[in-house]
């Protein structure tokens, strides 16, 4: 019942935000088991997208090549669903380039497994990806737009490495990366990007998400801006959108009347909704440094 009650939530979650740059939950079926969700089709993901890049770099391969350009607006797109999120008081938790989906090459953000609402929040640790985690989320189990920011600047690292995780260029014992990253260096100066067409500027927006001191990191307003204004022309397009605010505000009034998302299980069954048989999951972490 439990783990039935957390997928509602999540589904509820995507139900209410709705933003180009976010995966789009169509409906969700849950009046018998498993529980079946309707969501956008995305035929790639960012993470990938870097792997074959990196190959192609290799081979001196045009086809699978993306340009600075191309990196930075999916950049863009990511920080632009997540300055969405934000204004909707969502704290994603788990920024990172294999939680970036692509759709007729645009990126968008998935995986809301482990979003929670509210502008800060301290809650206790489990099967967190290490690698992505700010210092005060491993010290003290913190989480707030900063912490998403801190996370965000690994993303922007991933795109600009081939799809290299965080830290992979140290070789540390079990249990040490922790320690690492809450007592080590700057974090945002032990992340330099492999690609040798980084620009400085993405180096720097790296470095400035990543600071220790999470107020000295810009929030996803002024991380849009400035990837804005460094693409110019070139930046990806949004088009028309509307955010629904109002939508949005009902969904957490609701969600603060309801302890139980059983006892709202006769509105799903009244939803209608068509069966569609979708396998879901929730994988855990291998990496022994992501517990």
């Amino acid at each position: 019942a439990s783990e039935k009650n957390e997928f509602l939530r999540e589904a509820n979650l995507m139900l209410a935000v709705d933003h180009p740059n976010l995966v789009k939950l169509f409906g969700i079926a849950a009046t018998r088991m498993p529980i079946q969700i309707v969501m956008e089709l995305c035929n790639d993901t960012l993470l990938k997208k870097c792997e074959v890049h990196h190959n192609a770099w290799l081979y001196d391969i045009k086809e699978g090549q993306m340009s600075v350009a191309e990196k930075a607006g999916y950049c863009l797109d990511s920080a632009r669903g997540l300055e969405y999120l934000h204004s909707c008081y969502i704290i994603h938790r788990d920024i990172a380039a294999r939680n970036v989906l692509i759709r007729d090459g645009q990126a968008k953000i998935s995986d809301f497994g482990l979003s929670i609402i509210g502008g800060m929040k301290k809650t206790k640790m489990s099967n967190m990806p290490t690698r992505w985690c700010a210092p005060e989320t491993l010290a003290q189990g913190v989480y707030s737009f900063h912490t998403d920011v801190f996370s965000f600047g690994a993303l922007i690292y991933e795109v600009f490495s081939f799809g290299r995780q965080p830290y992979t260029d140290y070789a540390f014992k079990q249990g040490m990366l922790r320690n690492f990253i809450v007592y080590g260096g700057q974090p945002g100066c032990n992340l330099r990007p492999i690609d040798p067409n980084t620009p400085y500027w993405i180096k720097e927006m790296i470095d400035r998400c990543r600071q220790r001191d999470c107020y000295a990191r810009p929030l996803f307003p002024e991380i849009v801006r400035k990837l804005e204004t460094q693409l110019g022309d070139k930046a990806p397009s949004i088009g028309l959108f509307v955010a629904m605010r109002e939508r949005f505000q009902k969904f957490i009034v609701d969600m603060l009347s309801i302890a139980d998302f059983s006892n709202k299980e006769e509105e799903y069954i009244k939803a209608d909704l068509d069966w569609l048989q979708m396998h879901t999951s929730f994988e855990e972490y291998d990496d022994p440094e992501m517990q």
